[in-house]
């Protein structure tokens, strides 16, 4: 599953933030590599598949 069709399952429109890249997905990957390996294109994909982007924020009355 792409990250376009999840979000359209999710019918949320943003995608990612700056933040999910940031200090979700790139630290993921770090992690995952290390300390064996340097992080390569594939983790980053890999991680990226599974990682759900933040939900919109929304005010609720």
């Amino acid at each position: 599953m792409t990250n376009q069709d999840t979000r359209s399952l999710l019918k949320d429109p943003a995608g990612y933030t700056y933040s999910d890249l940031t200090q979700r997905l790139v630290p993921a990957a770090v992690f995952h590599a290390f300390p064996d390996r340097p992080v390569r294109d594939d983790d980053l994909l890999a991680l990226a598949e599974e990682l759900q982007p933040t939900p919109v924020f929304t005010e609720e009355r």
